[in-house]
C-alpha cells in the first residue's frame, strides 16, 4: 500500500513574526512545503521560509490570500493538501493525529476546530467558540477559491473533528486600529479585484446603493441573527466591522468605476 503524502500550502504577506511557529508545527510531519508570498516582501518572511523549503514563490500583490490558492495548490505534488495561514499552527493533538487521518480512504477532507482569540484570551463560549475550518483535503477532489473570502470546495466526504487548528496573533483585529491597519486596505484590493476579474459588472451607481444597503442590513443581521450580541462589546465591534467592510468594498467599486483609477 502506497503511503499517503501531504503538502502544506501557506499564503503569506510579511509574516516574519508568525511563520516560523507555523512551519515548526508541520515540518516534521509532511512531505512538502509550498509558500506563496502575496507581492514583494519587506521583512524576513521569505528568508525564514527558505530554511524549510525550496518551494517559495513570489506572486503579484493582490492584497488577499484566496486568489493565490489555486497557484499554490498547483505547486503541490502530494495526494493531500494542508492549507494554513502563517498565523495558524497545529496543536499537539492535531500533530499527533494528522498522519493517521490521511490513511482513511472514506474521507476526502477534514474540518478542524478553529480557535478564536480576543485580546490574547481564547473565546470558550458563544458562537465564536464553535468555529470549524476545512484545512486538510485530497487535492484531486478539491477546487481552490478564486475570489476574496471564498474557500476550498471538496467533492466528496468531509469529516469534522474536534482537533484544534490554533490561531493566535499578537494584535487585535477587532479593535478599530486593527481594522484600519488590515481590513481597510483589503477592502480596496477586494474592490479592484472584483472589477478587474469581471465580478462587478453592474453600472457604477448600483454599487453606491449596495454599499448603503449592505451596511444597513448586515449590522443587525450579524449582531442579532448571528447572535454576536452574546459576546457583548466584541460582538458589537465584529458586527459593525463586517458591515463596514462590505460598505467599503462596494463604495470603492463605485469610486473606481467612476474614476477608472486605482491607488495601487
Amino acid at each position: 500500500m502506497v503511503k499517503p503524502t501531504i503538502t502544506v500550502s501557506i499564503i503569506a504577506y510579511n509574516e516574519e513574526s508568525n511563520i516560523k511557529r507555523c512551519l515548526d508545527s508541520v515540518s516534521s510531519l509532511v512531505d512538502e512545503i509550498v509558500v506563496v508570498h502575496d507581492g514583494p516582501c519587506s521583512d524576513n518572511t521569505l528568508k525564514i521560509a527558505k530554511k524549510y523549503t525550496k518551494k517559495v514563490f513570489i506572486q503579484p500583490r493582490i492584497g488577499e490570500a484566496e486568489p493565490h490558492r489555486t497557484f499554490a495548490m498547483e505547486q503541490a505534488t502530494s495526494e493531500w493538501v494542508l492549507t494554513l495561514d502563517a498565523d495558524e499552527y497545529l496543536s499537539p493533538q492535531l500533530q499527533k493525529n494528522i498522519k493517521s487521518l490521511v490513511k482513511d480512504n472514506s474521507v476526502d477532507g477534514y474540518e478542524f476546530y478553529w480557535s478564536f482569540y480576543d485580546k490574547g484570551h481564547q473565546i470558550t463560549s458563544g458562537p465564536l467558540s464553535k468555529g470549524f475550518r476545512l484545512a486538510l483535503f485530497r487535492k484531486a477532489k478539491t477546487v481552490a477559491p478564486k475570489k476574496f473570502h471564498e474557500w476550498y470546495k471538496v467533492r466528496g466526504n468531509v469529516k469534522r473533528l474536534n482537533l484544534t487548528l490554533e490561531h493566535t496573533v499578537p494584535y487585535d483585529n477587532w479593535q478599530f486600529s486593527g481594522f484600519k491597519r488590515k481590513n481597510w486596505p483589503r477592502a480596496r484590493y477586494d474592490a479592484r479585484h472584483r472589477i478587474l476579474y469581471g465580478y462587478a459588472k453592474m453600472p457604477f451607481f448600483f454599487y453606491l446603493i449596495k454599499a448603503m444597503l449592505w451596511f444597513t442590513l448586515l449590522m443587525p443581521y450579524n449582531f442579532v441573527y448571528q447572535k454576536s450580541f452574546l459576546h457583548g462589546s466584541l460582538g458589537l465591534r465584529m458586527a459593525f466591522q463586517v458591515a463596514f467592510y462590505n460598505f467599503l468594498v462596494y463604495f470603492y467599486i463605485f469610486k473606481y468605476k467612476i474614476t477608472k483609477k486605482y491607488p495601487f
